[in-house]
């Protein structure tokens, strides 16, 4: 009695299901019963399935597969059939997933009667089954093409995907890897990084990067190790030839700063910002000197250097470079009382590999000694243009107020080589004003 009760009670809730449909037919396939939430749901097919085929509903591919069920519950009465078809949907030609169990529905006798049917919908699982499908196949696709080689271990170190790139580098094919131990296929012999990151990614669960250098083949690989609740994520890249690029940049930057420390000249390099990028030996120290043990730092801004009076003029010659012309000048700095220094300073436009202006190339040449030699050599010229070319001058002047025809043939001739050794006096003094002027 009490087993009745229950068997009713579960009977009326399936019955009365707001989840479940319950459905029952014939050895045919037409509907001796359907529950209210079926109806309700299919009711744009018909206002009434009693009597109806269940093609009626169910999805055309998906027939076969309800009519092999129902040969097998006759089949097979004292089994439960588990099965998964589409049903018609109302919404544009769209269909809806329905997961069911089936069984044969049998009378007193043990004569089977009809088929009972229990289903739910599983569209949005479905749907996100597939989602989650084409998710992976995209996943799949980015990982094998990439360029990075690409591992996954599990948390005890065995292989579960690797990409192409991976194949390539190592030079394994990925079906004698997967399933099999990282130690085993490639053991720790204390010659690489990559051990000790792994393990330190996957034993304190933070990210690991590596680099190892590869005698046999003479290769270098960077890599980074991503620790995971299911184990490792590694990706790892050949980076021979960025070595290479680097070692070639290295060489070039130890020539240059050779070649740049080797000379008196300050050189200084400055973006177009102003900031400082680099700067030689020279130019440290002779900014340590002349302003009183400040140091040159890479980042400061030039203009914190120049002095007043002359930023104006430092700006327009660095813009003038920036827009690829060359600047030379010639100037006087005044540091402090007592301490006033000439530099000959060239400003030059720098260009990265596309021709592209970017920054400028300040050289200093200190030409104080030089140019008080040329100040030297002005006050000897001016001796010579005022001081001594006067009275020249002046001789040539009484040599032409002189009466020629009232001297004796023995003065004329004095009077000649006189008038002729001023003349060439009055010349070389003339020649020795035009070379100084020509040295400034």
């Amino acid at each position: 009695m009490a087993g009745d009760q229950i068997f009713n009670s579960t009977y009326t809730r399936f019955t009365n299901s707001a989840s479940f449909y319950m459905v029952c037919v014939d050895s045919q396939g037409y509907y001796i019963y359907v529950n209210p939430l079926f109806a309700s749901r299919f009711s744009f097919i018909s206002n009434n399935f009693i009597g109806t085929h269940l093609n009626s509903v169910v999805y055309p591919a998906d027939l076969k597969k309800a009519s092999q069920v129902t040969t097998a519950c006759h089949g097979h009465p004292h089994k439960t059939f588990t099965f998964r078809i589409r049903m018609t949907d109302n919404r544009g030609g769209s269909m809806v997933w329905t997961q069911w169990e089936a069984s044969a529905l049998k009378d007193k006798d043990g004569t089977v009667r009809g088929i009972m049917c229990l289903g739910y919908d599983i569209t949005e699982s479905q749907h996100a089954q597939r989602e989650a499908l084409q998710y992976a196949i995209k996943l799949d696709n980015i990982i094998e093409n990439i360029g990075d080689g690409f591992l996954i271990i599990n948390k005890n170190w065995e292989f579960v995907k690797v990409n192409r790139v991976f194949e390539k580098i190592v030079g394994v094919d990925r079906q004698q890897v997967l399933g099999k131990s990282l130690w085993d296929i490639f053991p720790d012999n204390g010659a690489y990084q990559y051990p000790k990151a792994y393990r330190r990614a996957m034993l304190e669960h933070t990210t690991s990067y590596f680099i190892d250098y590869n005698v046999e083949e003479q290769r270098w690989y960077e890599g980074t190790a991503y620790p995971s609740g299911e184990g490792l994520t590694v990706l790892f890249q050949d980076i021979t030839e960025k070595k290479k690029a680097e070692e070639k940049i290295r060489e070039s930057r130890n020539k240059l700063s050779a070649i740049l420390n080797s000379t008196s000249d300050i050189n200084i390099l400055i973006d177009p910002d102003y900031k400082v990028l680099s700067f030689n030996k020279t130019a440290y120290e002779s900014i340590k000197i002349l302003y009183e043990n400040q140091k040159i730092e890479v980042g400061q801004n030039i203009l914190e250097y120049i002095l007043p009076g002359t930023v104006e003029e430092f700006i327009h010659n660095f813009q003038t470079a920036l827009k690829g012309e060359p600047v030379e000048v010639k100037i006087k700095l005044f540091f402090k009382p007592g301490l006033a220094l000439w530099f000959l300073v060239k400003y030059f436009p720098v260009y990265d590999a596309d021709k592209n202006i970017i920054g400028v190339a300040f050289s200093s040449t200190n030409i104080n000694q030089q140019q008080r030699q040329y100040e030297k050599l002005e006050e000897i010229a001016n001796l010579y243009s005022h001081d001594i070319r006067r009275p020249v001058a002046t001789i040539l002047g009484i040599t032409q107020l002189i009466e020629q025809k009232e001297l004796t043939r023995e003065n004329k001739e004095w009077f000649g080589h006189l008038r002729k050794t001023t003349q060439e006096l009055d010349r070389v003094i003339h020649q020795i004003v035009i070379k100084t002027s020509e040295i400034g």
